[in-house]
């Protein structure tokens, strides 16, 4: 008779619980620090227009903030209504049909948000708490995005090259100025990065096998895709390198674990969003017609205005090349092609053609990190707002970077047997040394060019797009402008792109509201005296473009002598003719 193993107790569990947690921290603990540091860094610096006046500054309320806010909120609040009962048809009719549902993108980045957003407003609420929702209080959910997104990539970076490669590509990651921009803004582009960048080192962690990955572990990764099809469309672009990837791999065998994956995927995608209930197919085809059938954008592209369908096909590598870092690009090349040591148990694929120390892990990535600029590179497909379409290679772009690093300091270390410590040590002074560099662009990161556009200087002689998302309008120049202008005063706009842009100004600014100063849109036969602007050159008038002609500056952010964000007042004399209503003499 076998004796009855006795189960562990709560306590048992709780101390091996403890253990586990202790030798991950010991393992992972520089990008836990980098990660921790870097989301208190943004949640300091979220204050667009006054709503935490004791607070730092960040960037400027953007273009259409609010719009992803308000609908985060109303999720909130039909669930915080409704709870479970939000899965009944009656309920979900009347929560996720227009007006208050606007399907343009997915619900869970929006939602994100707005869970954010209910928690720092009932921690600290802001100043202008009359309002239904207050966007600084909705972009902590960036931050929080941004924080988790380096914790992943300097975990993966630690356990498959280093520690060294995790320092170096959490540090690359958290002082990298256009990922670092967009983790202050209340959108959905720093949470996809968290999403897209989870579905595709989900797979290429656990798909790193010699013989195709089991049915369930396909379903796990599948659900990681479909939480990026919840977040945005960008998600689309992922079957195809992976696909690739395991044909290469395994050749046919490796298709039903691609289906799997593809199939779990959509089904979280379904369930996640319950709009696709009400009519899963006419309201699933609404979303892609929305995604692909809409008014064109205008994009400035080295000094010339094209809309999104005639930008030049190498826009995105471009973009690319201009706003990363020169030191990252270097080193991400060097983890492209540098090999290890040593070659690798488990190639890629047993094939006469391929190094056998290529392997799987290394070929996915660079695929993942390489796809988005050339799908966003083929002809018919729309390109615009700079990077933030192929922002997500950007995380990936810095694993093969964290691998690049640790790769050169093992071959300089070869070379070199005591300079080891030296050659670290001047690496993270030259890290530190950009970190404290970032200072020259705070708080518009969304305006930064590297070294590879000859810094912004360059940007500036190549007549780059300079200030796209409007984030220049910060707080102190409104500050600024309720100093030069009078109470009570409407000033002239531009560039406008929605009709309630002036108006959220209004709401989201208390420091506009305490002096009634009003936003309205611009126009050459206007009469307003004042004219605040922000060099968007794509939507910016053409007698905007240089000084404006009849205007006098008052006020302006810059950024190296290039202006972001200016305002002006009307020079004496220069008011347009008033139109006469009056009938015309007989």
């Amino acid at each position: 008779m076998t004796s009855k193993v006795p189960s562990p107790s709560v306590r048992d569990r709780l101390t091996d619980f403890g253990s586990h947690a202790r030798a991950w921290v010991q393992r992972y603990y520089v990008p836990l620090l980098v990660a921790a540091l870097a989301w208190i860094y943004v949640m300091c610096h979220l204050d667009p227009a006054g709503s935490y006046p004791n607070m730092p500054e960040g960037p400027g309320l953007t273009i259409d903030e609010t719009f992803n806010v308000q609908q985060g909120v109303v999720m909130v609040e039909a669930i915080r209504q409704y709870g479970i009962g939000l899965l009944s048809p009656s309920a979900i009719k009347e929560v996720f049909s227009p007006p208050l549902h606007l399907p343009d993108h997915p619900p869970l980045g929006r939602l994100w948000l707005g869970v954010h957003h209910h928690l720092v407003w009932a921690i600290a609420p802001p100043a202008n708490e009359d309002e239904l929702f207050v966007t600084a209080c909705a972009r902590a959910g960036s931050a929080t995005a941004f924080a988790l997104t380096i914790l992943l990539v300097g975990c993966c970076c630690t356990a498959w090259y280093g520690d060294w490669a995790g320092l170096m590509a959490t540090l690359g990651f958290a002082v990298l100025p256009r990922l670092l921009g967009h983790a202050h803004l209340a959108a959905l582009e720093t949470i996809t990065n968290l999403t897209y960048t989870a579905a595709v080192l989900s797979v290429v962690a656990w798909w790193d096998t010699k013989s195709p990955p089991t049915m369930r572990t396909a379903a796990i990764t599948g659900i990681f895709f479909g939480l990026a099809l919840l977040t945005k469309i960008q998600a689309v672009m992922i079957p195809i390198p992976m696909l690739f990837v395991a044909l290469i791999r395994w050749r046919r065998f490796g298709i039903p674990a691609v289906l799997v994956w593809g199939l779990t995927g959509l089904a979280v995608f379904f369930i996640g969003w319950p709009w696709l209930w009400l009519d899963p197919v006419g309201h699933f085809l609404q979303y892609v017609r929305g995604a692909t059938d809409r008014a064109a954008v205008s994009v400035w592209f080295c000094g010339t205005k094209y809309t999104d369908q005639t930008v030049p096909w190498y826009y995105a590598f471009a973009y690319f090349w201009w706003t990363v870092p020169f030191k990252l690009h270097i080193m991400a090349y060097v983890g492209c092609f540098g090999t290890p040591s040593e070659p690798v148990t488990e190639p890629i694929i047993n094939r006469p053609y391929l190094s056998s120390r290529v392997t799987f892990r290394e070929v996915a990535l660079m695929l993942n990190a390489f796809w988005p600029l050339c799908f966003f590179s083929l002809p018919g497909i729309s390109v615009y707002d700079c990077e933030r379409l192929f922002l997500p290679a950007i995380p990936l772009w810095l694993v093969i970077f964290g691998r690049g690093s640790e790769f050169l300091l093992k071959r300089l270390q070869g070379w070199w047997k005591t300079g080891g410590p030296l050659i670290c040590y001047l690496v993270i002074g030259i890290t530190l040394v950009q970190i404290l560099s970032l200072n020259r662009f705070y708080p518009s990161y969304l305006s930064y060019y590297s070294g590879t556009a000859l810094g912004m200087s360059g940007a500036m002689r190549g007549n780059y797009e300079r200030n796209y998302w409007g984030d220049a309008i910060n707080r102190t120049l409104l500050e600024e402008l309720t100093r030069k202008v009078p109470r009570d005063t409407t000033v002239a706009m531009s560039p406008v792109l929605h009709q309630f842009q002036c108006e959220e100004y209004w709401r989201q600014s208390p420091i506009l509201k305490q002096h009634g100063i009003r936003f309205t849109p611009y126009t050459t036969e206007g009469e307003e005296r004042y004219l605040l602007l922000f060099r968007r050159l794509a939507d910016l008038p053409p007698e905007l473009h240089g000084d404006p002609e009849g205007w006098e500056l008052l006020a302006e952010n810059e950024i190296d002598d290039m202006q972001l964000a200016a305002l002006y007042r009307r020079k004496p004399g220069t008011l347009p003719a008033p139109v006469s209503t009056e009938p015309a003499a007989q």
